[in-house]
């Protein structure tokens, strides 16, 4: 999406590219993906039709470009197009320091959200050495009391 000639697709085609499958689950997986990061991902779907489409929301920043012809328009030259040209600008494909920059953006989110997801455990090793705790002190007045029985 971030060097494609257009920074969005369907996301059963955007699912099959990425994955090489076409079944529900796959594009399940993939429109949860794109609905779930909509910092980097648009989700939508054009009147009339039924197929969700997802584009990368950096390549909508300055849509100034005409993807077919290779030619970047100044906003003087945008403000003169029909509605039709202009509705298919977008951004010229990403350079490979921007393509790195949104991994790298993604790895520290991704990071965050485990490092937040342990943060949030935090009781879990108190509550385990309060059950062993709990264990040892039942344990020693179980055996205490069946060995008084004897």
């Amino acid at each position: 999406m971030a060097s494609a000639e257009r920074p969005e697709g369907k996301i059963k085609d955007l699912a099959y590219e990425f994955d090489r499958k076409r079944d529900d689950e796959t594009v399940d997986r993939w429109t949860g993906v794109f609905n779930e990061h909509s910092e980097f991902f648009l989700v939508y779907r054009l009147p009339g039709k039924d197929d969700e489409k997802a584009a990368l929301r950096l390549r909508y920043a300055f849509k100034t470009f005409d993807s077919k012809t290779g030619r970047q328009y100044t906003p003087g030259e945008i403000q003169d197009l029909p509605d039709e040209e202009r509705w298919l600008l977008t951004t010229r494909p990403l350079t490979g320091d921007q393509i790195q920059t949104l991994l790298n953006t993604a790895i520290e989110l991704h990071a965050r959200a485990l490092e937040e997801l342990r943060a949030s455990r935090w009781w879990i090793p108190i509550f385990a050495a309060f059950l062993a705790f709990g264990g040892a002190i039942l344990g020693s007045i179980l055996a205490a009391y069946l060995g008084t029985k004897k």
